[in-house]
């Protein structure tokens, strides 16, 4: 009976201890933008969770919106996804009627470091 108490208690400290050694988080991803162009850009756009508008000036950039994406491991994380899984809508208009042609729904779109999404807007996507 005692061996029988001793085994019971080593897995229950064998499994507390892996539970505390597991190292999941939930990491937090920003979408940012910046204006490259030349003019004015209005930018539209709807995530599973926030809906917004922001108009940017020539060189200005701007944080957009943040998406939680649930627990993930805290070693190898934050992970880069599928940006087509935050984004529901994205336009980007220039001078109030131009619509941009470049395909925001792409991972091509965005640069990933670290937890942010950055897109870079230009002249040559009008």
């Amino acid at each position: 009976m005692k061996t029988r108490k001793n085994h019971f208690t080593s897995l229950v400290l064998l499994a507390a201890s892996l539970l505390v050694a597991s190292c999941d988080c939930i990491h937090m991803y920003t979408y940012e933008a910046t204006n490259d162009s030349s003019q004015e850009v209005e930018i539209i756009w709807k995530s599973p969770t926030e809906t917004g508008t922001v108009t940017l000036e020539p060189g200005q950039t701007s944080a957009l919106f943040v998406i939680e994406d649930g627990i993930e491991d805290c070693k190898t994380c934050p992970c880069e996804s599928d940006v087509a899984n935050d984004i529901e809508n994205f336009l980007v208009y220039q001078n109030d009627t131009v619509l941009s042609n470049r395909n925001y729904y792409e991972n091509q779109a965005w640069l990933f470091d670290d937890g942010f999404y950055r897109t870079v807007i230009t002249d040559e996507e009008f």
